[in-house]
């Protein structure tokens, strides 16, 4: 899952922090991708409105620009 689509569904890094139990600054830290744990946590109480993409996850990571457009759309 990519971070801007976790941000597009929550107004706020805070309101997302909140959601997790994190603060801002640990979501500030993410870079391009959600860490797997917390795309599924967020996949779970968004009751499947974020979805986890594996292809985020696999090694090495290969985030494609088709990936960003996606979570942009």
């Amino acid at each position: 899952m990519l971070t801007v689509k976790a941000l597009g569904y929550y107004d706020t890094k805070k309101e997302l922090a909140d959601a997790l139990g994190l603060t801002k600054g640990a979501i500030s830290q993410w870079g391009e991708v959600v860490p797997e744990g917390q795309a599924y946590k967020l996949q779970s109480i968004t009751d499947g409105a974020l979805q986890v993409d594996p292809s985020c996850y696999e090694k090495p990571s290969t985030i494609t620009a088709s990936h960003v457009r996606e979570a942009s759309a």
